[in-house]
């Protein structure tokens, strides 16, 4: 992040967003998982850094991009037990399918639902038609937040996997869909 900090006094920052990770923690779903717990956490912790740093009086797209490395910190872990078991595979479709298996079995929990699923030696797509990140997002009337701290991870999480990542559609977008499509070089 090359961008210049603006000075304010950390004390001051972290009681703002305690109260306000307090606030969105009341308003969040309840967990019907564990992956959706996990996501529902990041979404409301996202909502309050956004909302702790808008009164820092800092820019959109540099609030965006602090968002964006915070989450990329916080989330990162996550894919590192699959990006270390990738070694393992010598057949490309094998990694397509272990990708497959550690996001639908473990991240993308029930209520996050799919339809569409291909995957063949190469390639894994779906498209999700159900998304509580853009339900929570949208009821906070925070659909770009969503786009640029939440949904563009996947592009990062591809890059740490060794595969390509391409995407049309999202619902935070107002599509009735979002495409994903993993591709093994």
């Amino acid at each position: 992040m090359q961008t210049e900090l603006v000075k304010f006094n950390i004390e001051d920052f972290l009681l703002e967003f305690e109260k306000n990770r307090t606030i969105e923690r009341k308003t969040k779903p309840k967990s019907q998982s564990f992956g959706h717990w996990y996501n529902m956490k990041l979404a409301y912790s996202t909502s309050a850094l956004y909302k702790s740093l808008k009164l820092l009086k800092i820019d959109d797209e540099t609030i965006y991009e602090y968002v964006r490395e915070v989450n990329w910190n916080m989330s990162k872990d996550l894919g590192l037990p699959l990006k270390r078991t990738l070694n393992y595979f010598s057949k490309p479709n094998k990694i397509i399918i272990h990708i497959d298996n550690i996001l639908w079995g473990i991240v993308w929990t029930k209520p996050f639902k799919r339809e569409n699923n291909k995957t063949d030696e190469r390639t894994l797509s779906f498209d999700v038609v159900k998304c509580p990140y853009a339900d929570y997002f949208k009821e906070k009337k925070q659909e770009q937040l969503c786009d640029e701290a939440i949904c563009s991870l996947d592009y990062k999480f591809a890059k740490e996997w060794g595969v390509q990542f391409k995407r049309k559609n999202t619902i935070i977008k107002g599509c009735d869909k979002c495409d994903f499509k993993f591709i093994n070089h």
